[in-house]
């Protein structure tokens, strides 16, 4: 009975720590939170990118903005959304691009596929054509 109970210890602590080792490895996205800047390589400007999950739903926001917005004819703009992790450990975003000297809004997607080792997101545009921009973390939860 003794070995029973220190097996059934060893086995409940090995599901923790995997359970938690799996929680923090991208699969629920909180690799994403965070400050991430870089320069768009289609036009040389500054990108700041902000993704948050304050309520800790899986479904993050996120507010981008941009010093020259080739979309919006040579415009500053933001865009804001929200973006869920799907298949692969990306993360998917879908919102508007708002123009700010005009205010013409734009509907805009984006891929940040996240490369841990060099503390990187790639953002991949899609549906325009436009050059991926590599962001890098500026800042962490």
């Amino acid at each position: 009975m003794k070995r029973f109970s220190v097996f059934a210890v060893l086995v409940l602590a090995a599901i923790f720590f995997v359970s938690m080792a799996s929680a923090d490895s991208g699969g629920s996205g909180n690799y994403f939170v965070g400050l991430w800047e870089g320069v768009d390589p289609n036009d040389g400007s500054r990108r700041s990118v902000s993704i948050s999950d304050n309520d800790r739903d899986g479904v993050f926001d996120v507010y981008q903005y941009d010093t020259f917005w080739t979309l919006c004819g040579d415009d500053k703009g933001v865009t804001a959304g929200s973006a869920a992790v799907g298949a692969g450990g990306v993360l998917h975003f879908e919102g508007t691009l708002t123009c700010l000297s005009t205010g013409t809004t734009v509907p805009f997607a984006v891929d940040y596929e996240a490369f841990r080792f060099s503390d990187t997101l790639v953002e991949v545009p899609l549906g325009v054509p436009l050059a991926p921009a590599t962001l890098h973390r500026t800042s962490s939860r």
